[in-house]
């Protein structure tokens, strides 16, 4: 799948989490093992560019993702995710040189080939439950780093229904007395900002 990513994003608290899981159908609630991988100079991350593996148990993606443009709330930014088997993700995971496997999405990188060899540098496990609101897919995020709690409202969508669906969510919530603010950070940026490697960001 290769598009230019707009995502709705909200950060909420537990209360505001609880209220929409508890008061709306559930479709699926799914753990993503997520691992972000680059060279050792960290050649993706300095361009603002992300590689992702994601395990979802019996599924599994890898994902580039290229830099962010953020406005209250709303991400835009190119997006290449495909399926990937388990032993690919196997392979990533030990580290193998990425010319000896398949690169996918990772051949859209930044990146002079075949010379950079990958290693994971950091990790997170979410928790996802996908409701449907209003005709809408959410995704509700619950998820820990360094043993604090985050949860997170996503809502990925066009340009052109973003207006409406954030001034619903924003109606919802007051109505029913509970808070969120609109998100400033990825996940991955808790992440970074968490495990103290902002600096590799520069």
């Amino acid at each position: 799948m290769n598009h230019e990513e707009v995502e709705l994003k909200l950060r909420l608290d537990k209360s505001s989490y609880q209220f929409f899981i508890n008061n709306h159908a559930t479709l699926e609630t799914h753990e993503q093992r997520n691992f972000f991988m680059d060279t050792q100079a960290f050649d993706l991350v300095k361009t603002k560019w992300v590689f992702r593996l994601r395990d979802e148990g019996e599924r599994a993606f890898m994902t580039l993702k290229g830099p962010s443009q953020i406005k209250k709330g709303v991400f835009s930014r190119p997006e290449f995710e495909e399926a990937i088997s388990l032993f690919q993700l196997s392979a990533w995971q030990k580290g193998f040189f990425a010319r000896s496997i398949d690169l996918g999405v990772l051949s859209k990188a930044p990146l002079n080939w075949p010379e950079n060899e990958f290693h994971e540098y950091a990790r997170f496990t979410n928790r996802r439950t996908v409701i449907e609101w209003q005709g809408y897919t959410l995704e509700l995020d619950s998820f820990t780093i360094k043993d604090k709690q985050f949860y997170e409202l996503e809502c990925e969508t066009t340009p052109d229904k973003l207006d409406k669906i954030s001034q619903n969510l924003e109606k919802l919530f007051s109505k029913n007395g509970h808070n969120f603010r609109f998100s400033e950070k990825s996940k991955f940026r808790i992440l970074m900002q968490e495990l103290d490697l902002e600096q590799k960001l520069i």
